[in-house]
């Protein structure tokens, strides 16, 4: 398939949708729509950009900027250390669990699956934060595609969090088209799964991604069928609440892993029974899964950057460092590709 060719269709369909709606006049330039079309940073894998976003930012004449250079400079720091130090080491540890199933244990495959939680978030997140951090050396500030999923205490909340440029893209050309929520119960529940749904078959032309959105789809219906899709008055419920969701955003990531709906079931029936078999000696993803909650519920991200533009120097250093480090760690071995550039 060609290279990117999910997220510039997603963005030529948004600019064809908004002209036709009059949001956004007809960019009369061919050169500044033809890079719109194929940005580079963003290109393969997101965030989706919408033309009224990024288009006005090509004609922008405007001088150097120290302070944003720096700024994209520790943000690809950051994702380039989510990609290979914690992404690339949790893919191993998933595709060992999952590719034989029915031999591993339940609690094997409990650490697979966690072990996939962190691989796919600090991946897909990496690359956002390479891509964001590589647009802004030129000037241009794509949209945030992720803000502390694991912490939400919904699944509602979930998708306002994670792959935002995703989930808003579905809401307003998809959800929202079909009638939202203006159209009774019933119609708002249809048109949560119907969107889910083919938000599923956008990742992937099988079942197991057919059941992940609908798995999703059901979530989002029943939350706001009974109410929960709120926020949680307490701070008991609120981690009642949490739990409840990473649990369940979790058990959605079986779908996502496994290779067919036949593999998804017999990884959540061993899970379920708690079956023995094979245990991989790797409790390393609940050690990372613990750092990725702390470090978003602390926002070290933000405080690492805020730091990186406050100490130039010192962020010269640490690039430099981190790019011997990579060539030692590439020297040996080969980084296997980003997660979503499959899709």
């Amino acid at each position: 398939m060609p290279l990117g060719i999910s997220f510039y269709t997603f963005q030529t369909i948004s600019y064809i949708v908004d002209i036709y709606k009059g949001t956004i006049p007809a960019e009369k330039s061919l050169l500044d729509l033809a890079l719109y079309v194929i940005f580079f940073p963003n290109l393969v894998a997101g965030p989706i950009v919408r033309a009224k976003h990024l288009i006005p930012q090509l004609a922008c004449d405007s001088s150097v900027n120290w302070t944003q250079i720096r700024s994209g400079i520790s943000q690809i720091v950051w994702g380039m250390l989510k990609k290979v130090y914690i992404a690339d080491p949790m893919a191993t540890i998933a595709r060992e669990a999952f590719a034989r199933p029915e031999s591993v244990s339940g609690q094997g495959l409990v650490l697979g699956t966690l072990a996939f939680a962190v691989q796919v978030y600090c991946d897909f997140s990496g690359y956002s934060d390479i891509a964001i951090g590589s647009a802004r050396l030129f000037g241009i500030e794509l949209p945030a595609n992720f803000n502390k999923p694991y912490l939400a205490y919904s699944i509602t909340d979930f998708w306002r969090r994670w792959h935002i440029s995703l989930s808003n893209w579905l809401r307003d050309y998809l959800y929202i088209p079909l009638g939202g929520n203006r159209r009774g119960n019933l119609r708002t529940y249809a048109n949560l799964m119907i969107t889910m749904l083919i938000g599923g078959l956008w990742h992937g032309a099988g079942w197991n991604w057919i059941a992940w959105g609908g798995f999703q789809g059901a979530m989002l219906s029943i939350e706001r069928a009974t109410g929960l899709s709120s926020a949680p008055t307490s701070k008991v419920k609120h981690l009642l609440r949490w739990l409840l969701t990473f649990v369940l955003v979790c058990t959605s990531w079986v779908f996502f892993q496994a290779s067919s709906l036949n593999s998804a079931y017999v990884v959540l029936q061993r899970i379920f029974t708690w079956a023995d078999g094979w245990i991989p000696v790797d409790y390393r993803p609940l050690f990372y899964i613990s750092i990725i909650l702390l470090f978003d519920w602390w926002d070290v991200k933000q405080q690492w950057m805020n730091w990186a533009e406050a100490n130039p120097k010192w962020l010269k250093w640490i690039a430099c460092g981190m790019a011997i480090a990579l060539m030692f760690t590439f020297a040996g071995a080969s980084s296997s590709n980003f997660l979503y550039f499959q899709f």
